[in-house]
């Protein structure tokens, strides 16, 4: 939805928060992972205007995620495909997101540090490196999550915001 480095607010290219209890019992992965399977239609307003995409996460296994993504049409960016695959390392507690889009130099990995109940989790570019110091909030409150961007471009801050919900 925009630049790879800020892959998981791509992915939501979109983020209300309240408070989300999940059941975690009968799986090993995440509760936000779990809760991210099925299909989700999305909105972002940013400073190139309104983008709408539509999401679908499906699980490889108990510590993967694999994203396809449609993105319609985004200020100058003419609408595309994507992929991603996002998983949680146990060891670091932390959440890693990679992929990329159809669009020329669109790529990259996010990380999250956060616990495996988290439903609210901050993800920064990790590669490649990320001069625009980009962050995403993105909260998940049952079918919906709520994303909050921000990032410095030529030396001016800049935010987004969207939402998606879950078919």
């Amino acid at each position: 939805m925009f630049s790879r480095t800020l892959r998981i607010g791509a992915i939501f290219g979109c983020a209300l928060a309240a408070t989300v209890s999940f059941s975690h019992a009968a799986s090993s992965k995440p509760a936000f992972m779990t809760a991210l399977v099925g299909t989700w239609n999305c909105t972002y307003d940013g400073p190139k205007g309104h983008q709408s995409s539509t999401l679908t996460f499906s699980a490889m296994n108990d510590t993967w995620l694999k994203e396809t993504e449609k993105d319609g049409a985004y200020g100058k960016d003419p609408a595309h495909e994507g992929f991603g695959y996002i998983t949680y390392d146990t060891k670091k507690h932390q959440y890693i997101d990679m992929g990329g889009t159809t669009l020329a130099n669109d790529y990259g990995v996010s990380s999250a540090d956060a616990s495996p109940s988290a439903t609210s989790i901050t993800f920064v570019g990790a590669f490649p490196a990320d001069p625009s110091h980009g962050r995403n909030l993105i909260t998940l409150n049952g079918n919906t999550v709520t994303t909050h961007s921000s990032w410095t471009q030529k030396g001016k801050q800049l935010s987004g915001h969207g939402s998606c919900t879950k078919q």
